[in-house]
């Protein structure tokens, strides 16, 4: 980091920098609001693995296990560490993976946590608006929108929260599936 801080010269931020950055902010926050509206629902601060299995499998009905909600997420942070060792050298390589693949988590012997999509996308959830906010005190999710953008079967985690929200408020009231996509075709 010494080396490379030789090659460029970083001048203190002005006045009028900083202010600029602070506008821009707080445009991007009122844009987020008006996005994602509060949506604060009782199933984000109660218990998300609560939800019934049924939820999750029509919730992830469309999904096809592509990764991209995962790859393009500016919070997710799931590793794969490789065995890259030679004749010679000992290497283990560490690169991005995906929660949302079918070989995500595979051990030695084929054996894997989360064999169906089902119970991948429901991680993905709990991982997303529990697990992150219990270890570090901030939901994963930033209400930015990529990962529906880029699904190809149109799941809008927003949509899903909603459906969680609803299926657990009426254990019995059937999630929408249309409710749960955007219409956009798998």
């Amino acid at each position: 980091l010494e080396e490379v801080s030789k090659s460029f010269y970083c001048r203190e931020p002005d006045d009028e920098s900083l202010n600029g950055a602070k506008e821009r902010r707080a445009s991007m926050f009122e844009r987020l609001e008006g996005q994602n509206g509060t949506r604060q629902h009782p199933v984000l601060s109660g218990e998300l693995r609560g939800v019934p299995k049924e939820m999750w499998e029509k919730a992830s009905r469309g999904c096809v296990g592509c990764g991209g909600c995962t790859n393009i997420c500016p919070t997710c942070y799931c590793l794969i560490l490789n065995d890259e060792s030679g004749e010679k050298q000992f290497i283990k390589e560490r690169s991005y993976d995906s929660c949302q693949l079918a070989g995500y988590a595979t051990v030695a012997g084929g054996g894997t946590p989360r064999p169906l999509m089902t119970d991948r996308f429901r991680n993905r959830y709990l991982c997303k608006l529990q697990l992150m906010e219990r270890n570090f005190g901030i939901y994963g999710c930033t209400g930015c929108g990529r990962c529906i953008e880029v699904c190809p079967a149109g799941i809008d985690i927003r949509q899903v929260v909603e459906a969680a929200a609803e299926f657990e408020r009426s254990a019995d009231m059937p999630v929408d599936n249309q409710a749960v996509h955007q219409g956009r075709g798998v």
